[in-house]
Protein backbone atom coordinates (compact mmCIF):
# COMPACT_ATOMS: atom_id res chain seq x y z
CA UNK A 1 0.00 0.00 0.00
CA UNK A 2 1.42 3.26 -0.88
CA UNK A 3 1.64 5.90 1.62
CA UNK A 4 -0.26 9.22 1.56
CA UNK A 5 2.93 10.99 0.69
CA UNK A 6 4.35 8.87 -2.07
CA UNK A 7 0.71 8.94 -3.82
CA UNK A 8 1.04 12.64 -3.66
CA UNK A 9 4.04 12.79 -5.10
CA UNK A 10 3.12 10.41 -7.96
CA UNK A 11 -0.06 12.47 -8.79
CA UNK A 12 2.19 15.56 -8.84
CA UNK A 13 4.83 13.88 -11.27
CA UNK A 14 1.98 12.68 -13.36
CA UNK A 15 0.16 15.98 -13.37
CA UNK A 16 3.39 17.60 -14.93
CA UNK A 17 3.95 14.82 -17.36
CA UNK A 18 0.70 15.84 -18.34
CA UNK A 19 1.03 19.48 -18.96
CA UNK A 20 4.36 19.44 -20.67
CA UNK A 21 5.75 16.85 -23.31
CA UNK A 22 8.40 15.05 -20.41
CA UNK A 23 7.79 11.19 -19.77
CA UNK A 24 5.71 10.90 -16.84
CA UNK A 25 8.62 9.72 -13.99
CA UNK A 26 7.90 6.58 -12.04
CA UNK A 27 8.79 6.44 -8.24
CA UNK A 28 10.41 3.62 -6.31
CA UNK A 29 8.02 1.75 -4.59
CA UNK A 30 7.69 2.02 -0.73
CA UNK A 31 9.29 -0.81 -0.19
CA UNK A 32 11.92 -0.32 -2.12
CA UNK A 33 12.52 2.77 -0.21
CA UNK A 34 12.50 0.82 3.29
CA UNK A 35 14.88 -1.92 2.16
CA UNK A 36 17.14 0.79 0.69
CA UNK A 37 16.42 2.89 3.72
CA UNK A 38 17.64 -0.05 5.72
CA UNK A 39 20.66 -0.68 3.64
CA UNK A 40 21.83 2.72 4.21
CA UNK A 41 21.66 2.40 8.36
CA UNK A 42 23.07 -1.22 8.60
CA UNK A 43 26.54 0.33 6.81
CA UNK A 44 27.43 2.44 9.19
CA UNK A 45 25.58 0.73 11.93
CA UNK A 46 28.69 -2.18 11.74
CA UNK A 47 31.33 0.55 12.80
CA UNK A 48 29.62 1.62 15.66
CA UNK A 49 28.22 5.15 14.04
CA UNK A 50 23.98 3.85 14.20
CA UNK A 51 22.39 2.63 18.24
CA UNK A 52 21.76 -1.35 17.48
CA UNK A 53 18.49 -0.34 18.93
CA UNK A 54 17.41 2.57 16.01
CA UNK A 55 18.80 -0.69 13.72
CA UNK A 56 15.81 -3.16 15.35
CA UNK A 57 13.36 -0.33 15.47
CA UNK A 58 13.73 0.44 11.59
CA UNK A 59 13.60 -3.32 10.41
CA UNK A 60 10.11 -3.81 12.27
CA UNK A 61 8.19 -0.39 11.95
CA UNK A 62 5.82 0.20 9.14
CA UNK A 63 6.39 3.83 8.50
CA UNK A 64 8.91 6.20 7.01
CA UNK A 65 8.26 8.45 9.63
CA UNK A 66 9.77 8.22 12.82
CA UNK A 67 6.98 9.34 15.20
CA UNK A 68 7.30 12.20 17.23
CA UNK A 69 5.90 13.24 20.94
CA UNK A 70 1.90 13.34 20.16
CA UNK A 71 0.81 16.15 19.42
CA UNK A 72 3.41 17.73 17.72
CA UNK A 73 2.98 18.40 13.51
CA UNK A 74 0.94 15.51 13.41
CA UNK A 75 -3.21 14.59 14.29
CA UNK A 76 -2.76 13.51 17.66
CA UNK A 77 -4.61 10.20 17.19
CA UNK A 78 -1.99 9.08 14.46
CA UNK A 79 0.72 10.59 16.45
CA UNK A 80 0.07 8.50 19.46
CA UNK A 81 -0.66 4.90 17.27
CA UNK A 82 2.69 5.75 15.71
CA UNK A 83 4.19 6.43 19.01
CA UNK A 84 2.82 3.63 20.82
CA UNK A 85 3.62 1.20 18.13
CA UNK A 86 7.82 2.34 18.46
CA UNK A 87 7.47 1.89 22.08
CA UNK A 88 6.50 -1.69 21.47
CA UNK A 89 9.01 -2.33 19.03
CA UNK A 90 11.69 -0.68 21.63
CA UNK A 91 9.98 -3.03 24.47
CA UNK A 92 10.45 -6.14 22.74
CA UNK A 93 14.01 -5.46 21.69
CA UNK A 94 14.75 -4.68 25.73
CA UNK A 95 13.39 -7.94 27.09
CA UNK A 96 15.55 -9.45 24.17
CA UNK A 97 18.52 -8.47 26.12
CA UNK A 98 20.95 -7.68 23.14
CA UNK A 99 22.08 -4.48 24.07
CA UNK A 100 24.64 -3.75 26.95
CA UNK A 101 22.73 -0.30 28.16
CA UNK A 102 20.45 -0.72 31.22
CA UNK A 103 16.93 -0.54 30.57
CA UNK A 104 16.26 3.01 31.62
CA UNK A 105 19.27 4.35 29.34
CA UNK A 106 17.58 2.49 26.29
CA UNK A 107 14.17 3.91 27.40
CA UNK A 108 15.29 7.28 28.17
CA UNK A 109 17.33 7.39 24.77
CA UNK A 110 15.02 5.34 22.37
CA UNK A 111 11.02 5.52 24.13
CA UNK A 112 8.78 8.52 23.15
CA UNK A 113 6.62 9.86 25.10
CA UNK A 114 4.04 12.78 25.15
CA UNK A 115 6.80 15.42 25.70
CA UNK A 116 9.89 13.49 24.50
CA UNK A 117 11.47 12.35 20.82
CA UNK A 118 14.13 9.97 20.63
CA UNK A 119 16.96 11.28 22.69
CA UNK A 120 15.03 12.22 25.87
CA UNK A 121 12.82 15.26 26.45
CA UNK A 122 13.87 18.59 25.44
CA UNK A 123 13.09 22.02 26.65
CA UNK A 124 10.90 23.84 24.05
CA UNK A 125 12.55 27.09 24.90
CA UNK A 126 16.29 26.49 25.11
CA UNK A 127 16.40 22.64 23.40
CA UNK A 128 18.62 21.77 26.59
CA UNK A 129 17.91 17.87 27.15
CA UNK A 130 17.35 16.07 30.49
CA UNK A 131 19.74 13.84 31.89
CA UNK A 132 18.41 10.70 34.11
CA UNK A 133 17.96 13.48 37.45
CA UNK A 134 16.26 16.24 35.02
CA UNK A 135 13.00 17.04 35.65
CA UNK A 136 11.15 18.84 33.54
CA UNK A 137 8.16 21.30 33.63
CA UNK A 138 4.99 20.70 31.70
CA UNK A 139 2.22 23.32 30.30
CA UNK A 140 -0.56 22.99 32.01
CA UNK A 141 -2.74 24.58 29.39
CA UNK A 142 -1.32 22.08 26.44
CA UNK A 143 0.31 19.63 28.08
CA UNK A 144 2.62 19.09 25.17
CA UNK A 145 5.69 21.64 25.81
CA UNK A 146 8.31 21.08 28.42
CA UNK A 147 10.72 23.38 29.86
CA UNK A 148 13.89 23.06 32.00
CA UNK A 149 13.03 25.56 34.03
CA UNK A 150 9.91 27.71 35.41
CA UNK A 151 12.33 31.02 34.11
CA UNK A 152 12.47 29.01 30.69
CA UNK A 153 8.69 28.64 30.77
CA UNK A 154 7.79 32.29 31.67
CA UNK A 155 10.06 33.39 28.88
CA UNK A 156 8.38 31.05 26.33
CA UNK A 157 4.78 32.02 27.75
CA UNK A 158 3.98 35.29 25.42
CA UNK A 159 4.76 32.99 22.72
CA UNK A 160 3.38 29.38 23.64
CA UNK A 161 -0.33 31.29 25.02
CA UNK A 162 -0.48 32.39 20.81
CA UNK A 163 1.20 29.69 18.88
CA UNK A 164 0.78 26.21 21.00
CA UNK A 165 2.17 23.36 19.43
CA UNK A 166 -1.36 21.58 17.52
Amino acid sequence: MMSDRVQLLQQGAEHVAAMTSLPKPTLPSPEYLKDRSLQMLMSPSSRGRVEPTFIYVAQKFDSFVIPQAHGRKMDNFIALGMQNNWNAIIEEYIVQGKDTPSRSEIERAAKIGPASSLGGVKCNNVERSADANSRFHQCSQCHLSVYCSQECQCLAWPTQKTDPPV
